[in-house]
């Protein structure tokens, strides 16, 4: 099993497997990896499950075949200067406000942060995220960041949007700033997911749909606008302090929106609507700090494995069943001798895993 959330892979017998991986692209093997040769691990079920790997500057990849229909998904080795810069600004505006902070904090609940902001109020973690990580693996490393007693903020550079903002506690700060040297303080402003309570009168509220009347009522509703003049200094400061708090806002639909308020516009806003802002998991017993534990797979932070090969013909076996690896011509020989001469190549079969348990 080859952990990319780890520096070594996981173990020496795992870093040797990228050093002979390096070797052969040091070589010149065309290709430097066969299909099938590494497998990942979150998709092992699905039938082209299949990595090949590749360098991007100081980053190692691990990214699924072309057509496979699963390439969108990539797991990443390293950090690239850009977010080792990001963190550096965020660490050092948390010490600046008189915090500990510390790098690359194992959880006990199977998640590794950038960083952990000890405050006097809330340990908050810092997640920079400059991949498109969907709201689904955001929104599950996150619960398991609280179950260890961190609150994960999430920040993109990103010129529009990340698709996890609004999901998870988060912000997409200003893309103009180039990290191609560490910015100054406070000079890195955020341009979305803090946000400042206003309530306004039903009818006043544009496009609102009234959860009491069809046509609006007459009482007054919460509803937000940005927080202006907000840096990301402000975060690693009032974060920590318990100032600033990550907040579910409902519109009028009923679906609850991740944002980050100050705490007295979360009691005024639970002063009108009732205590429904919480967002936070029941802290947990564990040890926010154990050393060397494994992330799981999701999205850009994950594992995958090798497969054997069989030992008669030398290719990579296939595991499409789990448990189950076999080589495809020992397969089709041994449904040949049984009579069925025009078996089917198995990796075009579509099985149903249910059946083997």
């Amino acid at each position: 099993m080859l952990d990319f959330a780890d520096p070594d892979f996981g173990g020496a017998e795992q870093q040797a497997i990228i050093a002979e991986w390096h070797e052969r692209r040091r070589a010149g093997r065309k290709p430097l990896v066969d299909e099938g040769e590494f497998i990942c691990d979150f998709h092992r079920n699905r039938e082209r499950s299949s990595l090949f790997l590749q360098l991007r500057g100081p980053l190692l990849i691990a990214a699924h075949w072309h057509n496979s229909g699963l390439d969108n998904h990539e797991i990443v080795h390293g950090v690239s200067d850009q977010h080792r810069r990001q963190v550096d600004y965020l660490q050092r505006a948390g010490e600046g406000a008189g915090f500990e902070v510390k790098r690359e904090v194992a959880l006990a609940t199977r998640v590794r942060s950038d960083a952990v902001i000890y405050g006097s109020k809330v340990q908050m973690g810092v997640e920079v995220q400059r991949s498109g990580l969907t709201a689904a693996a955001a929104k599950a490393r996150t619960t398991k960041a609280r179950h260890a007693g961190v609150e994960p903020v999430w920040f993109s550079d990103s010129r529009s949007d990340p698709r996890w903002l609004g999901y998870v506690p988060g912000v997409r700060m200003n893309p103009e700033v180039p990290w191609d040297t560490l910015p100054g303080q406070r000079s890195v402003t955020i341009v979305s997911g803090v946000r400042v309570l206003v309530p306004k009168q039903c009818q006043d509220i544009r496009n609102g749909q009234c959860p009491k009347r069809r046509y609006g009522c007459n009482d007054w509703h919460p509803d937000h606008e940005p927080r202006r003049n907000t840096f990301a200094d402000d975060l690693a400061e009032l974060i920590p302090a318990g100032e600033l708090v990550p907040m579910a806002f409902r519109t009028f639909s009923g679906r609850a929106q991740v944002l980050i308020f100050s705490e007295k516009d979360r009691a005024l806003y639970e002063s009108m609507v009732g205590p429904t802002a919480n967002v936070q998991a029941r802290q947990s017993t564990l040890d926010p700090v154990r050393e060397r534990d494994r992330a799981e797979c999701v999205a850009n932070v994950g594992r995958f494995v090798q497969a054997p090969r069989c030992e008669e013909h030398g290719i990579f076996l296939v595991d499409l069943v789990p448990g189950r690896p076999y080589c495809r011509f020992c397969h089709q020989r041994d449904m040949n001798a049984k009579g069925l001469a025009n078996y089917p190549d198995p990796r075009q079969q579509v099985w149903d895993h249910h059946s083997w348990f």
